[in-house]
């Protein structure tokens, strides 16, 4: 621009595209000068939306998982919605419990290291293995691409207890004292109840129960309500016992309620 050009001389113009609008654009870039006409180039170009990571998922809870154990693999995608690809993408971990949130290598389509082109698509995977109880424990997995940004998922879980079974009546050493009875009358004690309850964070298992021991036939269950049924977390079953000596002297048996 603003040189004289002699006779069989060529001049170079560079031309930088901009783009302001998601769109195709057209223009001509024009050179004239008098005399010497002019003459039109066509300039045409496409507007990229920049690379933009994003997912369907931006939290996620594992609800309750036992202490010491772990959760299934929770997956979530990551897509590039952008049309430019994305820079080679980092998956890290935030929170405070971060070390109980475990990212889980994906063959194939790890996020990790990956790059995404136009709606490319790859996968991370989390599983929650809390180490103390507690609830509402919580971290963050992010993937982060420059260009692509960072996208963030909260992570929330409860750390249960497993179940823990307790002598709740009688308290104080769980001894039943039935007094004396006569023998050979068939007069029955008046019943005694143990109470069981659950002071885990989940469910037992079918409860088992047992008499066992020398004096174990002078006892008898007038009611059951722990033996067969599962005991949920903080709930309580009873056993309530009746006494008929069965021989002369002290009758030391031992009721044993377990978890199967």
């Amino acid at each position: 621009a603003g040189q004289a050009l002699p006779g069989g001389a060529t001049c170079r113009a560079q031309v930088r595209y901009r783009p302001t609008l998601d769109q195709a654009a057209t223009a001509s870039l024009v050179v004239g000068a008098t005399p010497g006409g002019s003459v039109a180039i066509p300039v045409t170009g496409d507007a990229l939306t920049a690379a933009r990571l994003t997912s369907l998922t931006t939290s996620d809870s594992f609800g309750g998982v036992v202490v010491n154990t772990s959760s299934p693999a929770h997956r979530f995608i990551i897509q590039n919605d952008g049309e430019q690809s994305s820079g080679v993408l980092g998956v890290s971990k935030s929170g405070t419990n971060q070390a109980e949130f475990v990212i889980v290598p994906v063959a194939g389509s790890d996020c990790q290291g990956a790059t995404l082109g136009q709606q490319g698509t790859c996968n991370v995977e989390v599983r929650f293995a809390p180490m103390a109880p507690g609830s509402q424990r919580m971290a963050s997995v992010a993937v982060t691409g420059m260009p692509g940004g960072t996208h963030t998922i909260t992570l929330t879980g409860d750390a249960l207890t497993p179940g823990d079974l307790t002598i709740e009546q009688p308290t104080g050493g769980a001894t039943l004292d039935f007094g004396a009875r006569d023998l050979g009358t068939g007069a029955t004690s008046p019943t005694q109840t143990i109470r069981v309850r659950n002071l885990g964070g989940i469910a037992t298992g079918a409860l088992v129960t047992a008499i066992t021991g020398g004096g174990s036939a002078s006892y008898a269950t007038a009611l059951d309500g722990c033996t067969g049924n599962p005991l949920g977390a903080g709930g309580a079953c009873d056993i309530q016992l009746r006494f008929n000596p069965a021989a002369i002297g002290a009758q030391p048996a031992t009721v044993t309620i377990r978890d199967n």
